[in-house]
């Protein structure tokens, strides 16, 4: 759990194509949210956002079994929807200035993630296996469609061994010299 709550899993960001969305990971989506969620209904739902002028954007979203949602928000305000309160910030406003800006044309939508399933998703996409038991040489391997995610993922759960490595032999050593300190005081 450790190594998922260190990564910026709690809101998946993605780009509508023709044919396939395609997650935008670690900074690379050209809005970012801040989130405080009222209902956990709102887990899991897209929630699409279409940026309309300079500073004005419009969510919508639907939830099965409830009428869709729809409204249009000012930047300079939180966005108050039933479920949730979310602060959206958009990284280059210059972006959507005129009609032809990148972030008129292109469908965006983001996803807020249970955080009691982070770790159950990503850890059955996980791998971890001995390649050589004397070289404690582990395999590490996650599947997931954005390589710069399945990167940063690994890359956490390394520097996390690592750390746990230290914290094991600090606890190793602690252990030593409590049982020297207490031989020592036994022998005097």
């Amino acid at each position: 759990g450790q190594v998922f709550s260190k990564l910026p899993l709690a809101i998946s960001y993605y780009y509508e194509g023709r044919i396939l969305s395609n997650e935008q990971w670690h900074g690379s989506a050209p809005y970012e949210v801040e989130s405080n969620i009222k209902s956990p209904s709102i887990y899991g739902i897209p929630i699409y956002i279409k940026f309309s002028a300079k500073n004005k954007y419009t969510l919508s979203y639907s939830i099965p079994g409830s009428p869709k949602f729809e409204k249009e928000y000012s930047l300079i305000q939180k966005a108050e929807i039933p479920e949730a309160d979310l602060n959206i910030k958009l990284k280059d406003p210059n972006n959507v200035e005129n009609n032809d800006g990148i972030l008129n044309q292109n469908s965006y939508y983001f996803i807020l993630n249970n955080p009691d399933n982070i770790v159950s998703t990503y850890a059955a996409e996980l791998t971890i296996s001995f390649l050589s038991q004397e070289a404690k040489t582990l395999q590490i391997t996650i599947q997931d469609r954005n390589p710069e995610k399945a990167h940063d993922l690994v890359n956490a759960i390394v520097e996390e061994y690592k750390t746990y490595g230290v914290a094991k032999k600090a606890e190793s050593a602690n252990s030593v010299l409590e049982f020297i300190d207490k031989q020592l005081k036994v022998v005097y």
